[in-house]
């Protein structure tokens, strides 16, 4: 057995010299460990180099290259575990063998932890050496297990970083959808978990499903819910295809759940990102195309430099420039000077918060003409600058077309007026709304009498209530599309009884319906007093 562990040891050292530094302020144990590793049996020599400070140990070690150490606690310039520490942080690759006469397990424990790779005691007897050594042994075991542990704890946590870290880095991506971040997504998870090579992954989010190629369900599965808004709207899922140890969560660790559960929470945030930045990015859209389409001319102006920042094709087609030369140019530039006062006063006033409302005022085209428009103004915030948004209407030809309206207006009514026929209008349940001289004079009555009142309960046919009747039924028919023409009679202010040809003519709209009544006639007592009755 010795003779195996001797050949085990030389091949491992390889029968080199070994370099070991001493750091012992007592010339006697100096000398004594000096002598002890000069003189050993050992197939593997030693260079011994004594120092009996550790300034001087930790200068040495910054110069030189040795293969042990051997430290005495109590040194001249430092003592105890600072001592060790110190000599780890200087040498952290080499082993340190502390070498004391303080014999104090619990020193020896603390000196294990920092870094110490045995603890031993001077002139202490074989069984004690051993029993301490195997005591300090068992000690060391549980530092390397602890240290295993937190190696395995941190190995996994990075993995769950970079998991965490890529799903990040996927949403960096410029321009890149909500289902190409799923869809990578699902494949950055099993790497996160602790069996990456029997794990698979499935995110389910609106209906819609992004798995892993090896992906199936098993029993050993863990999920977490997707939320957007509060509302859950998906879940991403993790399986073991084989069984591992049972943990805190079947085969999966506490930690494994913080990760999932973050997963989803980081997704849930990321689709609402998105999907609102779709939202933003589809509304500025809309309003981008409906600034551009209005048939409407559009300006934007600064509230305080009154210049343009933005204008419409329609606005350019009005006034014959382009958009770049609006944009270079101002209010005081598309006005006549003589209503300037005016345009900037009214500019001002809206960019104060007044009233918006409707302006008819004058604009100058580039060639020289100037336009009749009308503008609606109010104020609008972009990138945190106030500016003052003009909608224009080129209402010229409008005004131009209400003026001759009203000249025809004006011609009708005249005719209306003074034709010797009596002419009214009505709407279809016969309230009168207008009646022509001939109409009112030919009962001597004033026209507030009969205004807006049943046309058939008029002074014209108070002397029968027959006819009363008669009229009402004719409205009711005329109202139904039918032209009605019938006799009547009317006892004139003097008494005379007068004959009348009348009759009722629907108007309607293009779809066919019936909106107002015009009722005429005409005075024939004079051909019924000569006997003739065609009167058509």
């Amino acid at each position: 057995m010795k003779a195996a562990t001797d050949k085990r040891t030389e091949t491992s050292l390889d029968k080199r010299l070994l370099k070991v530094l001493l750091v012992e302020d007592e010339a006697t144990d100096r000398i004594s460990v000096e002598r002890i590793l000069r003189t050993c049996s050992s197939p593997v020599g030693f260079a011994v180099e004594s120092v009996v400070t550790l300034s001087e140990a930790i200068r040495n070690l910054a110069e030189k290259k040795y293969d042990a150490v051997l430290l005495d606690l109590s040194l001249p310039d430092s003592s105890g575990i600072e001592t060790v520490r110190q000599t780890v942080k200087a040498a952290p690759d080499i082993p340190v063998v502390v070498l004391t006469e303080l014999e104090d397990e619990q020193t020896g424990f603390s000196a294990l932890e920092d870094g110490a790779t045995d603890y031993l005691v001077k002139d202490l007897p074989l069984d004690v050496v051993l029993v301490r050594t195997i005591v300090y042994a068992l000690h060391r075991k549980k530092i390397q297990m602890q240290s295993l542990k937190l190696t395995h704890d941190i190995n996994e946590r990075m993995k769950e970083l970079n998991c965490l870290y890529g799903i990040s880095k996927l949403v960096e991506t410029p321009g890149i959808s909500l289902e190409d971040i799923l869809e990578k997504t699902v494949c950055l998870i099993p790497a996160g978990w602790q069996y990456p090579g029997i794990a698979c992954a499935r995110i389910v989010f609106e209906g819609r499903e992004y798995k892993t190629d090896n992906f199936k369900t098993s029993k050993w599965t863990q999920s977490a819910d997707i939320t957007l808004q509060g509302q859950k709207v998906g879940t991403v899922e993790v399986c073991y295809m084989k069984e591992r140890p049972q943990s805190d969560e079947g085969p999966f660790p506490g930690e494994k759940r913080d990760l999932i559960d973050a997963i989803g929470e980081r997704l849930g945030k990321i689709a609402e990102r998105i999907k609102a930045e779709k939202t933003l990015r589809e509304s500025e859209e809309r309003y981008e195309n409906l600034f551009k389409a209005n048939i409407d001319g559009m300006l934007i102006a600064d509230a305080t430099t009154k210049k343009f920042r933005y204008a419409n094709p329609a606005i350019c087609r009005m006034l014959g420039y382009s958009e770049e030369e609006l944009t270079q140019m101002g209010v005081a530039n598309i006005h006549p000077k003589e209503s300037l006062e005016q345009v900037i006063a009214e500019f001002e006033a809206q960019t104060s918060g007044a009233k918006i409302t409707a302006k008819d005022l004058q604009c100058v085209r580039k060639d020289g003409q100037v336009i009749s428009v009308s503008i609606n103004a109010g104020t609008v915030m972009i990138d945190q600058t106030k500016y003052l948004l003009g909608i224009f209407r080129d209402v010229t030809e409008s005004k131009k077309a209400e003026e001759a309206l009203r000249e025809s207006e004006r011609k009708i009514h005249t005719i209306f007026d003074q034709t010797f026929q009596f002419i009214g209008l009505m709407t279809i349940d016969g309230i009168l709304i207008e009646a022509n001289r001939a109409l009112l004079k030919f009962s001597d009555i004033e026209a507030s009498s009969v205004l807006n009142k049943p046309f058939w309960l008029g002074p014209w046919w108070s002397h029968s209530p027959e006819l009363q009747e008669k009229l009402r039924q004719a409205v009711g028919k005329a109202a139904r599309g039918e032209f009605i023409r019938f006799e009547a009679t009317h006892v004139a202010k003097d008494g005379m009884l007068h004959y009348v040809d009348f009759s009722l003519k629907p108007v309607k709209d293009e779809t066919g319906k019936v909106i107002f009544l015009i009722p005429e006639g005409r005075d024939i007592t004079e051909f019924k007093n000569k006997g003739k009755q065609d009167f058509s």
